[in-house]
């Protein structure tokens, strides 16, 4: 299929192979597998009998146009697109593993993440802890075209509630490790997303009040038309520049999460 949001991006996604086309090349995933996802998955009944060599989602590192490479990489900065289709970890519904970002050297702030719907519906989760306790937890739905700002300080995963694949991009700065240790020890996030509603994870301590429903964010805050595709923002790259500096860009942020 071709993606409905990348307006004059060569973006395509066939399902049967698994692949992802971008600008004419096939490219090669990195495939998350139920094995590791293991220790962040709910229904631990369910993993007994799983096939732990099942191939769960699809990611697709460092994607872009030819001519946009070397200012790319110039600006510290990766496309990524994720395909995540629709399945079941038994109760749960299939999720990414999650992860924290490392703080920016020589910074108090962790580097952030903006994340754009290609296809499909999501589910976007944040979260803010001391230990296990959580005082901040969001949850954005967003469909095709929509875009979601993962500030500074929160771990976040993506969820697939739907019965269609989901598509998703990133906008992310390049020469960071994701953090995923924090979120193996406490069996996952906070909060497990099923068909039965949300499940509050027993090994947090939840604040009342802490989990929220936000809205996604404002693409004029990026300077951006409504459901215009964030790979534009190439057009003038110093629009991603929070990505790489965000001690610079604190108002940002919060305008993003009000």
């Amino acid at each position: 299929m071709a993606l409905a949001t990348t307006s004059g991006l060569p973006v395509s996604w066939d399902n049967e192979k698994k692949e992802l086309s971008f600008a004419g090349k096939v490219l090669t995933p990195d495939i998350r597998t139920v094995e590791q996802m293991r220790p962040v998955i709910h229904d631990t009944e369910w993993l007994k009998s799983a096939n732990l060599n099942t191939p769960l989602y699809y990611m697709y590192r460092d994607t872009c146009l030819p001519e946009d490479k070397g200012t790319i990489e110039a600006n510290n900065l990766r496309y990524d697109v994720t395909v995540i289709p629709p399945y079941m970890l038994g109760k749960e519904y299939l999720k990414t593993a999650g992860h924290y970002h490392p703080f920016v050297p020589g910074q108090t702030a962790t580097y952030p993440e903006i994340y754009e719907v290609l296809e499909g519906k999501a589910l976007f989760f944040i979260q803010k802890v001391n230990g296990n306790k959580v005082y901040d937890a969001r949850v954005v739905r967003a469909n095709t075209g929509d875009k979601f700002l993962i500030p500074p300080g929160f771990a976040h995963i993506t969820v697939n509630e739907e019965n269609t694949t989901l598509i998703i991009a990133n906008w992310v700065a390049r020469d960071f490790s994701s953090v995923y240790g924090p979120l193996h020890e406490f069996g996952g996030c906070a909060y497990f997303f099923t068909p039965e509603g949300v499940v509050k994870n027993p090994k947090y301590i939840h604040t009342e009040g802490a989990l929220k429903e936000n809205k996604p964010l404002d693409a004029a805050l990026l300077g951006l038309g409504k459901k215009e595709p964030m790979y534009h923002l190439m057009k003038n790259v110093s629009r991603l520049e929070f990505l790489t500096k965000p001690q610079d860009f604190s108002k940002l942020f919060k305008k993003a999460l009000s």
